[in-house]
């Protein structure tokens, strides 16, 4: 059994150094696939990844979430403190998912933070919901096989999963 802790902010690669420097809690995507393929590699049958995260980039999550993917072996979520946002991602990569009593899974629409006039606005307000929320929603209807429309209203609602 190989244990992944996933704590902190979820960065791209390039900015892990920062994170480190000031002893911020920060996951990136080369920092969890290095322990996966340990994983891989010393044959292990169950992967266990521990997320307590608020997210962070859902670019550096979805990388993430493929490398889960190729682990052959049993793979569960245990979600211990909050799992928001593009964390979330990671823990829909995993063949099963446990939430603490006091631990919490959000989702919500996707955000985005934009500069520019008035036509890079326009077409960044249609490029937020069509590729990362999009995105975000395929992922999730692949691991829950729910209806497409039904996973867009739980977005629009921001749902709170709580553990029990």
């Amino acid at each position: 059994m190989m244990r992944i802790d996933l704590r902190g902010a979820i960065v791209p690669d390039g900015e892990q150094w920062i994170y480190d420097w000031y002893g911020i809690p920060a996951v990136s995507p080369k920092r969890i696939m290095q322990q996966i393929d340990k994983a891989i590699s010393s044959n292990e049958k169950e992967l266990i990844v521990n997320i307590n995260s608020p997210g962070g980039s859902v670019y550096a999550a979805s990388e993430i979430w493929s490398h889960i993917k190729k682990f052959p072996g049993d793979s569960v979520a245990e979600i211990t403190g909050v799992c928001a946002s593009a964390a979330s991602i990671i823990a829909m990569a995993t063949k099963r998912t446990v939430i603490a009593p006091v631990g919490a899974l959000m989702i919500h629409n996707a955000s985005i933070i934009a500069q520019g006039d008035y036509r890079e606005m326009e077409a960044n307000a249609g490029m937020t919901f069509d590729v990362i929320g999009f995105g975000r929603l395929n992922g999730k209807y692949i691991v829950t096989r729910v209806q497409h429309h039904k996973s867009k209203i739980t977005l629009d609602l921001r749902k709170c999963l709580e553990g029990y």
